[in-house]
């Protein structure tokens, strides 16, 4: 379905995303009138090429190329040399631009479509250049300053957990192990039979190289209801050699901290956004729809991670 097509879409989205589609349209139908004139004068220039090639052929070193028609043939192909290098330049220059913009638009449609009743307009200040910035200097700024907190929010993610929490989730590992391992005694109480032990699934290969199913003693399981105190010991032991606690983060405080380091991001590409329009460009296509889109900071935020 035609994002566009969703009623609940607010009209102030749905201009944004038709001035999106018309400047990629725009650049897709440059790009293809550009390259039908590239390749006019790729096949003009070869043809002149080839009769330059045959006049040579069939005079030799009587043909003088100064003269018509060898020097025509010769200024033919320069000339088309010429619109070819010029088309590719341009090309290259229209491509990165629709190729952006094209990306931008097919993520804000996406953002749209799954957030559509959630759409609500942003009513904050309008940011502002420093004085004397222009635009593009504006625009430099604020992109420092975005990469900035985005490697600050990797850096958060990528914390380790307090060795305090690791041994507390280790235990409740062991202890799951070790309830789901607990050998059966029933069958030896009722009918002087046999202990059952828990098994886990293996995969084998055939001899026919296929995947054979196949059941082994939960080992793991076994050793951590055998054990359970020895095993936890050890685990714990090897926590500490590896632990950081220094720079360790728990879940509160790492949710703490990416509130605030996700609030200054939005902030800053929000300006992004801003400084981007000013000196007429669109900007990146990963940047926060919400910012793109001149949406609340209460619509859905995004999927970073």
């Amino acid at each position: 379905m035609d994002v566009l097509d969703i009623k609940s879409v607010p009209a102030f989205v749905a201009d944004q995303i038709l001035s999106l589609r018309d400047f990629v349209g725009d650049r897709h139908a440059a790009l293809t009138r550009i390259n039908d004139e590239r390749r006019l004068s790729w096949s003009a220039r070869e043809k002149a090429e080839s009769s330059l090639a045959e006049l040579k052929r069939r005079y030799g070193k009587f043909l003088d190329i100064t003269k018509p028609p060898a020097s025509q043939l010769d200024e033919e192909i320069a000339r088309h040399a010429a619109v070819v290098r010029r088309c590719d330049a341009r090309s290259a220059e229209l491509s990165t631009m629709w190729q952006g913009a094209d990306r931008l638009r097919i993520a804000l449609e996406d953002y749209v479509k799954e957030n559509a009743s959630a759409l609500v307009p942003f009513e904050g200040p309008t940011p502002q250049l420093l004085d004397g910035e222009t635009a593009l200097v504006g625009l430099e700024r604020v992109a420092r300053r975005v990469r900035s907190l985005q490697a600050d929010r990797i850096a958060i993610l990528a914390a380790p957990f307090p060795s305090a929490l690791a041994k507390k989730r280790v235990k409740a590992q062991l202890e799951a192990l070790a309830a789901g391992a607990r050998p059966d005694v029933a069958d030896i109480l009722d009918r002087l039979g046999e202990a059952k032990f828990a098994t886990v699934p293996l995969q084998t290969f055939g001899d026919s190289g296929n995947h054979v199913g196949v059941n082994s003693i939960d080992v793991l399981g076994l050793l951590s209801w055998l054990f359970p105190k020895e095993f936890e010991a050890r685990l714990a032991k090897e926590i500490d050699g590896q632990a950081e606690d220094d720079v360790a983060l728990d879940p509160a405080q790492r949710s703490a901290r990416l509130a605030v380091v996700d609030a200054d991001l939005l902030t800053s590409e929000r300006e992004e956004a801003a400084f981007a329009e000013l000196a007429g460009q669109f900007p990146r296509a990963d940047i926060d729809p919400r910012a793109a889109l001149k949406l609340a900071d209460s619509a859905p935020a995004p999927r970073r991670d």
